[in-house]
């Protein structure tokens, strides 16, 4: 539930608020209650008001998961809420960036192993948590690296359920994605600066990520009006690619390399957001919507290689730049490779 496709539910769910709505013994109905506000008015003859906290629920958390401050529909471009869910969700932002060995001082002469976690607090009851492994594999001066990883998506049920305002009848059950990715980089210029070994390096590198997301189940029975119950299901997919140009001063101490570095990186992303219904008949529908965008992303952090042992350690951060968009951090490992 913390997921960035959310970003889209509250495009994906708007027709299901918006649309007539068909009922028992009153033909068509109109749907009055804006989002978020808990009730759901449908004509049974005399006009009556049906409590669906469902909807109030899915606008809670379409509303957590925006990384924007302002939920003016003005203020909220649905191409950048892709973008930002389809990077996010993909290894190139959904885990700290890596230290190239060329950016560290060294050709690979190997195979290199690594892995990383991220994490990604989107404020409120919503987070994520990310693992990855992967190899990088030397190619003449350049380096292919493969990426794999589980995103867990968490959420604070009691939370959301005090923020949303629902009763008791729901279960709410945040789910997981997989994905995989590649990406290559080649190093461009190298730069001595002074006379202590303190060089500046730059470099380029191209990235490809896909994802398939399993987000979130919300089960809703209602004690008062059996009826209405039935379960909302979110999945979605996610594409990303990009090209980045990666910098960094690397200084060296016996057998110790540090070097902090940073990638620009300019970024498309492509969001598939699906909803399936079961039950709620009239109320909400199954939809899917794909949209697409691209945005700046920069990704920074230190490099600490220990070079005799051939492992290393990275702490970074991911941030895709986008009004109030949060900041992934996280740590990362490699060894081999030199």
């Amino acid at each position: 539930m913390g997921c960035a496709p959310l970003l889209m539910l509250g495009a994906t769910l708007a027709p299901a608020w918006t649309r007539p709505v068909r009922t028992p013994d009153a033909g068509m109905g109109d749907v009055n209650a804006a989002p978020g506000a808990g009730t759901h008015r449908t004509l049974f003859g005399d006009p009556v008001i049906v409590r669906t906290p469902l909807l109030a629920l899915a606008t809670l958390l379409a509303a957590s998961a925006r990384p924007l401050t302002a939920q003016d529909e003005e203020d909220f471009d649905v191409n950048d809420a892709a973008a930002y869910g389809a990077i996010t969700n993909t290894p190139v932002g959904a885990l700290p960036p890596t230290l190239a060995a060329q950016l560290a001082g060294g050709p690979p002469v190997g195979m290199r192993l690594r892995g990383a976690v991220g994490y990604l607090d989107e404020e409120g009851p919503v987070s994520r948590r990310i693992l990855g492994l992967g190899v990088d594999v030397p190619l003449a001066h350049t380096t292919l690296g493969l990426t794999a990883g589980l995103i867990d998506y968490a959420c604070d049920e009691d939370e959301i359920q005090e923020e949303s305002g629902v009763s008791d009848g729901f279960e709410i059950d945040c789910n997981r994605g997989l994905m995989a990715g590649a990406s290559w980089f080649a190093p461009l210029v190298a730069a001595g600066l002074g006379s202590g070994g303190t060089t500046f390096r730059m470099g380029v590198d191209a990235t490809l990520g896909m994802s398939s997301l399993d987000l979130l189940k919300v089960s809703f029975a209602d004690p008062d009006i059996p009826e209405v119950s039935g379960s909302v299901e979110e999945t979605g997919t996610a594409l990303s690619a990009g090209v980045g140009v990666p910098l960094g001063i690397s200084g060296r101490s016996g057998a110790l390399t540090l070097t902090p570095y940073v990638v620009p990186r300019f970024m498309f992303g492509r969001l598939t957001d699906k909803v399936d219904v079961e039950g709620l008949d009239g109320i909400l529908e199954d939809d899917e919507v794909t949209e697409s965008g691209s945005r700046f992303m920069l990704g920074g952090g230190l490099g600490i290689r220990f070079d005799e042992a051939g492992f290393g350690l990275d702490v970074g951060f991911q941030h895709v730049f986008l009004k109030d968009a949060k900041t992934l951090i996280g740590v990362g490992f490699t060894y081999g490779g030199r």
